[in-house]
Parts: C-alpha cells; sequence; structure tokens
C-alpha cells in the first residue's frame, strides 16, 4: 500500500499539468508559462512511469490487481483515441498523432504480449 501513494500522487500531478498544458479555460499563458508546464507535465511522466516500472507484486491477489489495472488503463486510453480518430475522420481533420498513439499502445501490447509468452 506504501508504494501506492507515490504512484497516485504523481498521476494525479501529471494528469493537472496536462489539464492547464491543453489550457481549457481561457485564459492567456505566455511562452514561458507554457514552456515551464510542459517540462514539468514531462518530468511528472518520468518519475510517474519509473514508479510504475519498479513496481512489484507480493502476491497473486496484488499481481491480479496490477494486471486488472493495467488492462482497464489500456483499453480506457484505446477507446479514447479511438473515438478521436472517429471524431476527427469525421470532421475531415485527422490529427496524425491520434493514429500514431493508438497504434503505438496496440503494439506495445502485442510486444508484451510476445515478452510474457517468451520468458515463461
Amino acid at each position: 500500500m506504501k508504494q501506492f501513494w507515490p504512484e497516485f500522487v504523481f498521476g494525479l500531478l501529471l494528469i493537472i499539468l496536462l489539464v492547464f498544458l491543453v489550457n481549457p479555460f481561457p485564459m492567456y499563458m505566455p511562452n514561458t508559462a507554457t514552456m515551464v508546464i510542459l517540462v514539468c507535465a514531462l518530468l511528472a511522466f518520468a518519475i510517474f512511469g519509473a514508479l510504475v516500472w519498479r513496481e512489484r507484486a507480493t502476491d497473486e491477489r496484488e499481481v491480479a490487481h496490477r494486471s486488472l489495472a493495467g488492462r482497464i488503463g489500456f483499453l480506457v486510453g484505446a477507446v479514447a483515441l479511438a473515438i478521436g480518430v472517429l471524431v476527427q475522420s469525421l470532421q475531415h481533420q485527422l490529427d496524425p498523432w491520434l493514429v500514431i498513439g493508438l497504434g503505438v499502445m496496440v503494439l506495445g501490447k502485442l510486444v508484451g504480449l510476445v515478452y510474457v509468452r517468451l520468458r515463461r
């Protein structure tokens, strides 16, 4: 449970920084503020990624919980990107980064599955 809090805090910090980076509120942000938020978001993502990468399960139940959380995270991300691709395709303004992001997620999942199967 102790390992949960750093992941949660840095994940939440990353989400907050990404919201400010998108600038949903019509507030003026000079280029320096945008760059500072971008650097902070990248640092938070790097720390979050390091925490997720080093996590170790202690028993079978925790392995199942982490696996389910990873599966839910992948599906939510893939659905969000697929909806983005669909909406932007219907508007005839498809951003290639949505397609690349979805493709990289699926490719990562496939590589992970092959790695786990070969490791057994």
